[in-house]
C-alpha cells in the first residue's frame, strides 16, 4: 500500500481517504519530488505555474457552442446547443472568489488550490433537471500563452442526461480547477480533450461527485502540450451510481504526460470501471499513470476494476504506471486492477508487412488498433472520429 504525506509535515497517511485537503496553497508547502504525488512530476517544468504572477483578467477565448462568453455574461441555450432565452441551459462567466462556496470537495493538490486561490472568473455550465441534451455541448477553452488560472463547474440537474466537451487548445500556462456534479439518476458523459502547442503547461484537478443511481462517464484525451498534469477525483452522493473513466495519451519527444485518478467508494453499491492508455515515441518523454481506488467501509456491494496498458514504440520513452487498491470493506461484488507496458508484437509487424504495407505505416495501424477500442468508449459519434484523426496525425509526424 502506497503512502500518503501529510505535506503540512505531519506523519504519514496509511489510507488515500487521510489525504491532506485545502483551499489554501500555503497550507500544502513546497512541492518536492520526495512527496508521493510528486515524485514522478518534473516541478520545473511547472514552475512558472507555482511561481508566477497570474493574470488577474481572463485573456483565453472562451466559447460555448460557438459562442463567445464575456465577463460577466449569463446566457441560456436549448438542448442543441443554441442561444435561446429561458433555455434549460444556463453559461455563465462570473467574478471568483475564494469564499466562493465549493460545488464539491476541497483540492488534494496545490496547483488545484493555486488555481482557487488565482481565478479571477469561474466559468459555470448548469443543465436543468429532466433536460435531455440533442448533441454534444462544447466548451472551447483557447489559451493565450500566459500564467492563468481557471475555475470551471458543471452541474447536471436530477434525471438529465447529457454530453459536454471541454477541449483545451492554443499555447497556455494554465493551472485549473473543474467541479462536476451530476444528480441523482442523471446521465452525464464528459470528455476533456488537451490538444496545446508543444510548449504548454497544463495542471488540472477533477473533484466529481456522482448522484444516486447516476451514471457518469469522464474521459481525458490527452495529446499535445510540453507537460499535462491531470487529477480526476471521484466519489459517490449516494447508493447505485455507475462510473466509467477512461484516458488515451499519446506522448511525443519531450513531452510529460501524468495522469493521477482517485475512485473513493464510499456508498453501497456503487460501480467504477477505469480504462487508461497510452502510447509513447520519440525521446527524453515520460508518461505516468496513477490510479488509486479506495473501497471505503459503508461501500458495501462495490464493483470497481482499473487497468492501464502503454504501448512503447522505441527505446527512448520512460513509462511509470501504479495501481493501488486499498479494500476496507471485503463484503463487494468485486476488485481488481492491471498494469501493463509493452513493445509492439512482431508478430503483427510481420503479418502487416507481408502483405505489403510498410514498416511505419504497419506501426501507425497497430497503434490505431489499440486505441480504437478505448476511443469507441466514449460514446460520442462526431468526438471520435475527431480524435482517431488528432491520433493519425500525430502519428504521421512521430518519430519510428
Amino acid at each position: 500500500m502506497a503512502e500518503y504525506k501529510d505535506l503540512r509535515g505531519g506523519e504519514l497517511a496509511h489510507s488515500r481517504a487521510s489525504k491532506f485537503k485545502s483551499f489554501k496553497s500555503a497550507d500544502f508547502g513546497a512541492p518536492h519530488t520526495r512527496m508521493e504525488e510528486y515524485r514522478f512530476t518534473p516541478l520545473e517544468r511547472f514552475e512558472s505555474l507555482l511561481s508566477g504572477s497570474y493574470l488577474q483578467e481572463n485573456e483565453s477565448a472562451v466559447r460555448f457552442c460557438g459562442t463567445p462568453i464575456a465577463d460577466g455574461e449569463v446566457l441560456s441555450f436549448d438542448t442543441a446547443g443554441n442561444q435561446s432565452e429561458g433555455g434549460p441551459i444556463t453559461v455563465s462567466l462570473r467574478a471568483h472568489t475564494p469564499a466562493d462556496e465549493p460545488l464539491v470537495g476541497a483540492p488534494t493538490d496545490i496547483f488545484a488550490a493555486l488555481a482557487w486561490e488565482k481565478a479571477p472568473r469561474l466559468l459555470e455550465v448548469k443543465i436543468a433537471a429532466e433536460t435531455q441534451t440533442d448533441k454534444p455541448l462544447l466548451l472551447e477553452l483557447v489559451g493565450c500563452g500566459k500564467e492563468e488560472a481557471q475555475q470551471i463547474r458543471i452541474e447536471a440537474g436530477v434525471a438529465s442526461k447529457a454530453q459536454v466537451v471541454i477541449e483545451h487548445s492554443g499555447s497556455a500556462q494554465l493551472t485549473e480547477g473543474v467541479e462536476i456534479l451530476s444528480g441523482d439518476g442523471s446521465d452525464l458523459n464528459v470528455l476533456t480533450k488537451h490538444v496545446y502547442d508543444v510548449q504548454s503547461v497544463h495542471a488540472s484537478n477533477y473533484r466529481m461527485r456522482v448522484g444516486r443511481d447516476a451514471s457518469f462517464k469522464h474521459a481525458v484525451v490527452s495529446l499535445g502540450g510540453k507537460a499535462v498534469r491531470v487529477i480526476p477525483e471521484i466519489d459517490y452522493a449516494g447508493p447505485g451510481g455507475e462510473v466509467e473513466l477512461l484516458g488515451l495519451y499519446l506522448t511525443d519527444t519531450g513531452q510529460h504526460h501524468e495522469h493521477r485518478l482517485f475512485v473513493h467508494h464510499n456508498q453501497p453499491r456503487c460501480k467504477s470501471n477505469v480504462n487508461y492508455k497510452g502510447a509513447l515515441h520519440g525521446t527524453d518523454n515520460h508518461a505516468v499513470w496513477i490510479g488509486d481506488v479506495l473501497i471505503d467501509t459503508p461501500a458495501d456491494g462495490t464493483d470497481s476494476y482499473e487497468q492501464n496498458r502503454n504501448l512503447v514504440l522505441n527505446l527512448g520513452p520512460k513509462v511509470d504506471s501504479v495501481p493501488n487498491l486499498e479494500i476496507a470493506n471485503g463484503n463487494i461484488e468485486g476488485a481488481g486492477h492491471a498494469s501493463a507496458t509493452m513493445r509492439f508484437d512482431e508478430e503483427q509487424l510481420f503479418y502487416l508487412q507481408s502483405r505489403g504495407i510498410s514498416l511505419s505505416e504497419a506501426r501507425r495501424m497497430v497503434v490505431n488498433g489499440f486505441f480504437a477500442e478505448l476511443i469507441n468508449q466514449i460514446g460520442m459519434d462526431e468526438q471520435q472520429e475527431q480524435i482517431l484523426q488528432l491520433v493519425h496525425e500525430e502519428l504521421s509526424h512521430g518519430e519510428f
